[in-house]
């Protein structure tokens, strides 16, 4: 019996002598997203923008410090649908956009997506704006 107690103290003190240091655990956290996309210009319903318009929003951070790039759309339909005008994985925020080639007085619909090298995806809402150049589409 004795011998039984004093194996099990042994194993015991074994076991606690080579139990791992928490100082080595690495925590896997979940990924997070990109906060969600800002505009600054042209504000929402602007009007008489110009045909070449600088599109400039709020640069997006990442909760874990990731790269952000930010993916840009241009459409002449309120559900972005019709696109005229797109850039993908932009640095900066914000994109100048020439429209001259597609229509004169017209309302046009952008909208930023925010990602993440995650592939986390923060989508900003769709804006609307009017360009006014005094021409038709027919004197282009």
């Amino acid at each position: 019996m004795k011998k039984i107690i004093m194996i099990t103290m042994l194993v015991t003190l074994i076991m606690v002598a080579c139990k791992k240091s928490d100082d080595n655990v690495t925590v896997l956290m979940p990924s997070q997203y990109p906060a969600t996309p800002t505009y600054l210009s042209p504000a929402d319903s602007a009007a008489n923008v110009p045909l070449i318009v600088d599109l400039l929003w709020k640069a997006c951070k990442d909760p874990q410090g990731d790269p952000v790039y930010y993916d840009v759309a241009v459409s002449i339909s309120s559900d972005m649908t019709n696109v005229v005008f797109a850039k993908s994985n932009l640095t900066q925020p914000n994109v100048i956009a020439d429209l001259s080639y597609v229509y004169y007085d017209a309302f046009f619909y952008w909208q930023v997506t925010a990602k993440d090298n995650h592939n986390n995806v923060s989508i900003g809402p769709i804006w609307q704006f009017s360009v006014t150049s005094g021409k038709t589409k027919k004197e282009k």
